[in-house]
């Protein structure tokens, strides 16, 4: 019988059949790979720079991306985008570098506040999707109506008679 039809049989991955035979090899590496000494590592005095460059104020505000290409278009390549994309996520900054939102306080939001002093000064409208006459369609009623100022009463409508 060959080893194909016996691992078919079997159910096995003949890799893992050959992998048994010439027995398990064992890594002779002790150190992690994050630690290793690679020759093109930067260093952290490299690290800093990047860090450094990426929080002057020009580039403060952007994305790392935005910021990769911005500083590209002024002549300056630090390192690749992954790099910075790594560099910047073991100091901490991958996430939303806007000032607005620094320390995780966003900046209070405002409510819209509108007010009609006269008809037909401010709009309110609507899009609804309604079933349509054929299955899977869809017709859109559009609304659109004045904001009324206060003690104003929009006109009464005749109710409908079925």
């Amino acid at each position: 019988m060959t080893m194909v039809r016996a691992c078919g049989l079997l159910g096995v991955a003949r890799s893992s059949v050959y992998r048994h035979l010439a027995g398990g090899r064992v890594s002779t590496l002790t150190i992690p790979q994050a630690d290793r000494n690679y020759p093109n590592r930067l260093t952290a005095a490299e690290q800093a720079a990047i860090v450094a460059r990426l929080n002057q104020e020009d580039v403060a505000d952007l994305s790392i991306r935005e910021a990769y290409y911005t500083l590209l278009d002024q002549g300056e390549y630090l390192c690749s985008l992954a790099t910075m994309h790594r560099v910047m996520r073991q100091a901490g900054q991958s996430g939303d570098r806007r000032r607005c939102n620094t320390n995780g306080t966003a900046l209070p939001r405002v409510k819209p506040v509108l007010v009609a002093d006269a008809p037909r000064q401010v709009w309110c409208w609507d899009i609804t999707d309604l079933p349509g006459p054929w299955p899977a369609t869809v017709q859109a009623v559009h609304d659109a109506r004045p904001l009324l100022p206060p003690g104003r009463r929009s006109p009464r409508r005749t109710p409908r008679i079925p």
